[in-house]
């Protein structure tokens, strides 16, 4: 996990975008939804963006993920069915994934939040002080 310079903040899992929020330092999100599910369609129509990632590992078209955009706030599209479907698809990956070609780039505070939620629930605390 990585902290670009510019003004978008990306979580990759296994050279995707799981989350992408201020893409071009605009007030926007992105997600990564599960290929195969009829939930996931729903999204689809609601979302200002939507695509599906390229193949990797020799995947087929069924297998690709989704991607989801949302201007603004997308606080009326993420709600607990939306969550969990966001999950499924991050969590694919993680299990599809073997190791990160860019881990040497990653910054090891955010790949700690990431991994230890206690430092992850810290730091929130510590935030929104």
């Amino acid at each position: 996990m990585s902290l670009p310079e510019a003004g978008t903040l990306p979580i990759t899992v296994n050279n995707r975008y799981a989350l992408v929020a201020f893409r071009g330092g605009q007030s926007r999100t992105e997600f990564i939804l599960p290929p195969d599910s009829e939930k996931t369609k729903l999204y689809l129509e609601e979302a200002d963006r939507t695509g599906r990632f390229d193949p990797i590992y020799s995947e087929n078209e069924a297998e690709r993920p989704w991607f989801v955009g949302f201007g603004g706030l997308p606080d009326q599209a993420v709600n607990d069915e939306f969550r969990d479907l966001w999950m499924t698809a991050v969590k694919q990956e993680m299990e599809r994934a073997e190791k990160s070609p860019y881990r040497r780039f990653h910054q090891p505070v955010v790949y700690k939040a990431v991994r230890d939620h206690d430092y992850r629930e810290m730091i929130i605390r510590d935030a929104f002080r």
